[in-house]
Formats: structure tokens, C-alpha cells, sequence
């Protein structure tokens, strides 16, 4: 019915994609298909059926659309811990000599590396002291 609009109209390319995954199960019946290939066409049907839920492909969108800035915002918090482990072990170092035994080897573990010391901040931040005790 739609003849030559079904490749050159406005939804060609859910045309094709419809096409695909319906020759598909075709070719794999025929070549006996390993398991795992099948899951992938399974996946691919559910995704020609996402093209009728316009608002749900919208935010989907969206969401893959603002990775880019969840990276950026993530690799800021994680400067932020970082600079503050930094002045919080400079901090630890210089009254590290007049500190007992006991109290030394606490803050050895808890700032005796950069990344321990990230760690002692991240928990200090949201209430995680119990994930060591």
C-alpha cells in the first residue's frame, strides 16, 4: 500500500528496523542459531515495540543525552575529595608525631593513603562511620 513511501517516507527508518527484526528469527531458524544470538533479537523486538511510547523514548533520550554531564559533575565531586583528603592527610601528617600509639595507628587507617583518606571523607560526609565498625 505504501510502495515506494515505505523506504523514502517520514518513518523509514522504523521501516527498516521493523524489517530487520522481523527477517531476522528468519535467518537464524535456518542457520540454527546459538542461544545467545536470540537474546539479542529478543532485545531488538522490544525496542521496535518503544517507538509507540513516545514520552518513555523521550526521557530515555534525555537521560543518555545528559550523561556527558553526570561524567563532568562526577569527575568534580571527585576532585573536591581529593583536593580535601589532600589537606586533610597534610593536616594528619603534622600532628601525626605528638599523637600516642593508639591514636597513630587509627590514623594510619584511616589516612594513611590518599584514597583511605577519600574513603574516611566519603564516609564522614554521609554518615557511614559504621561501614568500618
Amino acid at each position: 500500500a505504501e510502495r515506494a513511501s515505505f523506504l523514502i517516507g517520514r518513518n523509514w527508518k522504523w521501516n527498516l528496523f521493523d524489517a530487520l527484526v522481523l527477517i531476522m528469527p528468519l535467518i537464524m531458524f535456518a542457520e540454527s542459531e546459538a542461544p545467545n544470538v536470540s537474546v539479542v533479537f529478543r532485545v531488538l523486538r522490544v525496542l521496535r515495540v518503544l517507538r509507540f511510547f513516545t514520552s518513555f523514548r523521550l526521557m530515555l533520550i534525555q537521560i543518555l543525552a545528559s550523561m556527558m554531564n553526570l561524567m563532568w559533575v562526577s569527575g568534580f565531586i571527585l576532585f573536591i575529595f581529593y583536593s580535601s583528603a589532600i589537606f586533610f592527610m597534610t593536616g594528619i601528617f603534622e600532628a601525626y608525631p605528638s599523637q600516642d600509639e593508639e591514636v597513630q595507628a587509627v590514623m594510619r587507617d584511616f589516612y594513611g593513603t590518599v584514597t583511605e583518606a577519600m574513603l574516611s571523607l566519603l564516609m564522614s560526609v554521609s554518615g557511614g562511620d559504621d561501614w568500618v565498625n
